[in-house]
């Protein structure tokens, strides 16, 4: 990575706050559609190369944390281990610090950058790579950048194999960040907006914020002051965050309780949700029988368009679209198990490519939704399906699943040690004008279910054998809380540690116990 498109890339991220007060913004939580609990350093042990046969607690103990001095920057200290003695630069700037391969920095002295620490005293959403870590209660903000792609000398293989080394380390170097100032939070990860109630915010820092980031950042100004949700997925939410402290009976809160920050950026995500949905004209919910004039080849080109569907006796469907007056039976592209008789929708997967898609909802065979998708340029194509409705007014969580930026958010089934819905991403695939799932990515759980951890283990930081590991102790509350769905889960404990377990066939291979002896409350559907 360059200095120059770093610095560039940091100066993105840091913008001018503003705001102001409104009478009356307490709106239903729903909306258009304190100290954290634990703060103390987190006990790592050592694992690169490590097996995954621990089978005892003296195994676990057996562990030792890596060798290390603090580099010190300001009021700033993380731990660099030992064995990187001679191998690495740190180079320091006004407002941060950033350390380098030190032979690949002799080479190119833009190259190896490994990562970073920057400080800041104004809110930007996260960039690639770029972390927000800590905040103080004085609205200061610390970020950590790591590099999400190679960027040593790759023209000798002993540098790029010792980067690739001294990279496995950094994400522990990073978690052994410590900031000297009082009241300072290390719990940034567990929210949207981590300084909404401290730091006033402006249109341009929540610009590029989801709708559902802003509905999730507007909720949790009134979750710090302990509101208990009616709504199912806001209320497990938020009780997978260790700062939540729910106040028995307290379903409200009011504008006397909120401070002048908080009333003005409720009033500014506010905003922001109004100005996405009017920006935003798709997903189009439609009614079936009613004709619309939609641009589906592109902005120039309105089509007129309708749809019904029927079920006989015999439970046999027809579903039409007519589009221009031509009638398409979709039983000719795909099979519809029972298709929902109400609705369909238009949506626009892709901002930067001309043409929409139809969206046909299908209840599925066993109760297992899934929305098929068709497009029209003169002809009709079936281009793909998602498991899921992602939509809004449909979906279980609340989420509208489209971003306008190639991709869909759709739901599946998992069975690692428990059948559990997760958020599966699809994106469109412009080469072969299909719809494909992104089968690598990590992906969210659609609820989070407490299950209360028996025995302390040791978990990854990230999801690589290779990478070092931290305690999670035995408590009564953690929550599964991503997946890929084949092997790794991150949980995170009530007391805010988190990190990754290892499965396969039900056991947790980072003790070499059997899931139902480490969680509780494990089930599998039929």
């Amino acid at each position: 990575m360059k200095k120059g498109l770093l610095a560039i890339f940091l100066m993105a991220g840091l913008m001018l706050t503003a705001g102001c007060k409104s009478d009356d913004i307490t709106p239903d939580e729903n909306g258009l559609q304190n100290s954290p609990k634990n703060t103390e350093a987190t006990e790592v042990i050592l694992s690169p190369g490590a097996s995954n046969e621990l089978e005892d607690e003296s195994r676990i103990s057996d562990r030792t944390t890596y060798a290390g001095e603090p580099h010190l920057w300001q009021e700033v200290s993380i731990t660099i281990p030992d064995d990187w003695e001679d191998k690495y630069i740190v180079t320091e700037e006004a407002n941060g610090f950033s350390i380098f391969q030190k032979a690949s920095r002799e080479k190119n002295e833009t190259m190896g950058f490994l990562c970073g620490v920057y400080r800041s005293d104004q809110f930007a959403a996260s960039g690639v790579g770029e972390t927000l870590a800590a905040y103080t209660d004085d609205g200061v903000l610390y970020y950590v950048m790591i590099p999400t792609d190679v960027t040593c000398y790759t023209e000798d293989d002993t540098i790029f194999a010792e980067y690739i080394e001294m990279m496995e380390v950094v994400p522990w170097i990073a978690g052994s960040l410590q900031i000297a100032a009082e009241n300072v939070h290390y719990d940034a990860s567990q929210y949207k907006i981590p300084v909404s109630s401290i730091t006033l915010l402006n249109e341009f820092q929540l610009i590029n914020f989801s709708d559902n980031d802003l509905w999730i950042a507007r909720n949790e100004i009134y979750a710090r002051h302990g509101k208990i949700f009616q709504n199912e997925y806001l209320s497990r939410y938020f009780n997978t965050c260790s700062w939540y402290q729910p106040i028995e009976g307290k379903t409200e809160v009011s504008d006397r309780e909120l401070n002048e920050v908080e009333i003005t950026n409720i009033k500014s995500i506010l905003t922001a949700e109004k100005a996405y949905a009017a920006k935003h004209n798709y997903p189009k919910r439609c009614l079936t029988g009613e004709i619309y004039d939609l641009p589906l080849e592109g902005e120039k080109t309105s089509c007129r368009l309708s749809y019904y569907t029927t079920t006989g006796e015999d439970w046999e469907h027809t579903s039409i679209l007519t589009i221009d007056g031509e009638t398409y039976n979709l039983e000719d592209y795909v099979t519809l198990d029972t298709p929902v008789q109400d609705v369909f929708y238009v949506t626009d997967i892709s901002e930067y490519e001309d043409g929409l898609e139809i969206a046909i909802l299908d209840e599925g065979a066993s109760a297992d939704p899934v929305t098929h998708f068709f497009t029209y340029n003169g002809k009709l194509h079936y281009i793909g399906a998602v498991e899921g409705f992602p939509f809004r007014e449909h979906s279980d969580d609340g989420m509208n699943g489209f971003s306008g930026q190639n991709t869909i958010v759709g739901s599946g089934r998992v069975d690692l040690i428990e059948t559990a819905y997760v958020d599966v991403i699809y994106r469109y695939d412009s080469e072969s004008k299909t719809i494909v799932a992104n089968e690598t990515a990590m992906t969210s759980y659609k609820w989070y279910t407490p299950h209360e951890l028996y025995i302390e283990i040791p978990v990854y930081v990230s999801n690589d054998v290779n990478s070092p590991m931290i305690i999670i102790h035995e408590q009564k509350e953690v929550f599964f809380m991503k997946t890929d769905g084949k092997e790794w889960i991150l949980i995170r404990g009530s007391d805010g540690t988190e990190g990754y377990i290892q499965v396969k066939d039900g056991e947790i291979l980072n003790i070499g116990l059997p899931a139902e002896e480490v969680f509780s409350d494990l089930y599998f559907f039929g």
